[in-house]
């Protein structure tokens, strides 16, 4: 008996499974700079919230996706 064979993941996947980690980190990463500024008594530029504001959803969603993805592949084995 051998193993069923799984099909590698495509590029556009992996790309998209690197986009989503990245918005992530940058959304969190800019967030954490906002706050620490804030909580300095300093100014930000506002573009910078719109990026963590968006940022984060956007990432969740790339995530939900893949995540969905991965469970079609799974049960289609």
């Amino acid at each position: 008996m051998t193993a069923p064979e799984t099909e590698a993941p495509s590029r556009w996947w992996q790309a998209l499974t690197v986009l989503a980690l990245l918005l992530a980190i940058v959304g969190v990463a800019s967030l954490a700079y906002l706050v620490i500024v804030r909580l300095a008594g300093g100014q930000t530029w506002n573009g910078l919230n719109w990026i963590s504001f968006s940022a984060l959803p956007l990432a969740f969603v790339l995530l939900i996706v893949l995540m969905l993805r991965a469970i079609w592949r799974r049960r289609k084995l």
